[in-house]
């Protein structure tokens, strides 16, 4: 019955057919149990591990359905479903969607306290406790109840009218570290004991006790782990020592084994209702008021999770699993491997000489990831370029970098003329001239010595840098109003963007395609909700004028800009926020993630290597990787197109040239389905009465109503049921 289950639980499919997902499987985060595998929450996915042989298998978004690859907490029901805390929001697994989320009521207005998951507990009716970065929620899977300190009150509050969603928490609630929740737990009477960066709260969410050092024995306000015997009876890790509640009074620990004052990295009690504790000194466990060593190893003192598994005791470091058995700790499985982290910051890709792939300072050589810096060394990247020996340069915040057959050279401040350490980009030009953005100076090198340029006409640091057709330098800014101007190793010449949008723009990419054409992909997002979906867009520079695309004159469901790439047959594809768009032939053409098993919210490569290779970087999920394509965004053409909407669904059928258009009815009477195009003009239409509600169908032959074959380009489907009325885009193509 169980291998039934796990088959049922952990599908054996790839969600995306045919790539690859390269996470780093550390830290460990949590464990759970599920029957002879041990589950293993990271920040890289989740990772089954038989528990008689050790093998591996890693849970990601290219092999099941996950809202989140980031795990910080775990939970598996009396059902056998596995619940996941992230950092952005609480879900489950086999859904790609969040089931509560702290920062969005119920009307789907956001507020800026944030979700930040830390912490997990099954409440005894069946319901969540939830710790986040910013409060305490009660969810029964319908509904939350969330709750936040306010620092005038000096009283826990419902931060949310549940019934009304009126959001009551102000300015009171921010930066007050009673709000961040590092752990929750809950007791057989259904309180939940909650701790904090500032003491800890014990509550039936009606009443609220707190305790902190100056009304107990606690040795610190910085709660780090709870561990509950009963209502009556629990441990307390704390930053500085260990407290011991019992019978309505704290206790002080005075005990061999136990350095007072020291750091208290996990707690657990087992099934025999020992305690367990990590500290500085290992493993330490205590039953009956006698305090044992039981492992004082370098190892030990590194756990950070322990788990009893049906009797039997197991623990996780942040890269491996162990249980402990005859007395000791024995190794079970690594996690630790050289793979890319996924909730770092990623910069763009490149390619080397020897054909490895480069995305920050890891590189692929095919199959596994490396790094090129000591691991003590600490630096952010900026972009990446290879010169023209495909030798690798890297912009950080130490300076420049280059990667040679020997170790890593240095280019900063301290050994060169050069203003600032803060290197925002590089790049290299037709000739081979490398020139690098230093705040907001462009630099040029030539080899042997870094020559400073021109002044800018802008003061702004440079945050990008892009050579054109005719080797001029094009630079622009990370603020003020689109500064992009360009050297042409004489002088500087300005063009600006703000004539295209009234909110300060920031340029994310520019891309050349092959008749000299900009492609500019503009960012104006200002972190307002009301403006989310209308604040990117895409600019065309023909040398002459700018034009600027958005959903009224390109194919995109929304003008949330992901992703812009021009692909080795020339084509131009952005991203958005439901699909990809391709400008071929003067005109545009939609696909979504279904129509090319794209990864979800990233329909677009960002980096197409001399294999042919398409790569993906989702910041949160890690990079994605489809091996040796041949175009696959432009040959592979599928013969049917979903689109969905509501309740209306669209089926396109390319290889019969017609559509079948499904809607539900909702109640008995007309419904009206029409094909309008841009400009309004109505070009087919059905209207139909219906007795009783339900799902139907139609198929409309792509035709007008004259008979004549619809032209290329974008038009819209209407579908009016009483008062509810749905629209739909459709492209074509033929």
């Amino acid at each position: 019955m169980l291998s039934a289950l796990l088959l049922n639980y952990f599908p054996a499919h790839s969600q995306f057919d045919g790539w690859r997902n390269f996470t780093q499987t550390t830290p460990i985060t949590s464990l759970a149990d599920y029957g002879k595998e041990i589950l293993v929450g990271t920040s890289g996915g989740i990772v089954r591990i038989n528990k008689t042989t050790g093998l591996k298998t890693v849970m990601t978004k290219a092999t099941t359905k996950l809202f989140s690859i980031d795990i910080t907490s775990m939970l598996v029901d009396k059902n056998n479903q596995l619940w996941l805390g992230t950092p952005q929001g609480l879900s489950k697994e086999g859904i790609d969607t969040a089931i509560f989320r702290a920062s969005v009521d119920s009307k789907g207005y956001i507020n800026t306290y944030g979700d930040g998951i830390n912490s997990l507990s099954f409440m005894k009716n069946g319901e969540f406790a939830i710790g986040f970065r910013m409060g305490l929620a009660r969810f029964n899977g319908t509904k939350a109840r969330i709750f936040r300190y306010s620092r005038i009150s000096g009283h826990w509050n419902e931060a949310l009218d549940s019934n009304n969603f009126i959001y009551t928490g102000g300015g009171d609630v921010l930066d007050v570290a009673q709000n961040w929740i590092t752990c929750v737990a809950t007791d057989s009477l259904n309180f939940v004991w909650t701790g904090s960066h500032k003491g800890l709260f014990k509550t039936d969410f009606s009443t609220w006790t707190s305790y902190d050092t100056a009304n107990s024995t606690l040795p610190d306000n910085n709660i780090t782990c709870l561990a509950l015997i009963n209502p009556n009876e629990a441990w307390v890790g704390t930053s500085k020592g260990l407290a011991h509640f019992k019978s309505n009074a704290w206790q002080t620990i005075n005990a061999p084994n136990y350095n007072v004052s020291d750091s208290i990295r996990c707690l657990f009690i087992d099934s025999h209702r020992t305690l367990w504790m990590v500290n500085s000194l290992g493993l330490i466990h205590e039953s009956n008021d006698n305090w044992t060593l039981a492992d004082g190893s370098a190892i030990a003192n590194k756990i950070r999770r322990i788990q009893d598994f049906q009797g039997e005791l197991w623990a996780a470091t942040d890269t491996a699993v162990y249980r402990y058995t005859n007395n000791q700790l024995q190794f079970h499985a690594s996690l630790s491997n050289p793979g890319i982290q996924s909730n770092s910051h990623f910069t763009n890709f490149v390619e080397d000489a020897k054909g490895n792939i480069w995305c920050g300072l890891m590189t692929f050589n095919g199959n596994t990831w490396s790094g090129n810096l000591p691991g003590s060394m600490q630096t952010m990247v900026r972009n990446l370029c290879v010169d023209d020996k495909k030798s690798v340069w890297a912009a950080t915040d130490i300076g420049i970098i280059h990667f040679n057959e020997n170790s890593p050279a240095f280019f900063s401040m301290e050994h060169l003329d050069l203003p600032s350490n803060n290197v925002n980009a590089i790049i290299c030009d037709k000739k081979g001239t490398l020139w690098a953005g230093i705040d907001s100076v462009l630099f040029s090198y030539n080899g042997v010595r870094w020559t400073s340029q021109l002044s800018r006409l802008s003061s702004t640091p440079i945050q990008s840098l892009f050579v054109d057709n005719k080797n001029n330098i094009w630079a622009w800014s990370s603020a003020g109003k689109g500064d992009f101007e360009h050297f042409n190793g004489v002088q500087w010449t300005k063009d600006s963007l703000n004539y295209i949008y009234p909110f300060p723009d920031i340029i994310r990419k520019v891309m050349l395609d092959s008749s000299g054409n900009f492609w500019v992909w503009v960012d104006s997002y200002s972190g307002l909700p009301i403006i989310e979906f209308d604040c990117s867009f895409l600019a065309k520079f023909d040398g002459q004028q700018w034009t600027k695309l958005n959903t009224g004159n390109m194919h995109l469901p929304c003008n949330r800009i992901y992703s812009l790439t021009i692909d080795t047959n020339g084509i131009v594809w952005a991203g958005s926020c439901g699909g990809s768009a391709a400008f071929n032939n003067n005109s545009w053409e939609f696909h979504d993630e279904k129509s090319f098993s794209l990864p979800f919210h990233k329909p677009t490569p960002d980096f197409i290597d001399s294999k042919r290779n398409y790569w993906i970087v989702q910041n949160g999920d890690g990079i994605f990787l489809k091996q040796n394509t041949s175009g696959i965004l432009v040959n592979k053409k599928s013969t049917v197109l979903h689109q969905e909407h509501g309740d209306l669904s669209i089926f396109k059928n390319r290889a019969t040239h017609s559509t079948t258009i499904t809607y539900r009815i909702k109640s008995p009477g007309k419904a009206f389905i029409g094909i309008f195009d841009l400009q309004g003009k109505k070009l087919w239409s059905m209207t139909k009465f219906y007795s009783s509600p339900g799902s139907y169908s139609c198929i409309w032959n792509n035709k007008t109503a004259s008979g004549n074959k619809m032209q290329a380009g974008v038009y819209t489907i209407h579908f009016v049921d009483g008062q509810r009325i749905f629209r739909q885009k459709i492209s074509f193509a033929e």
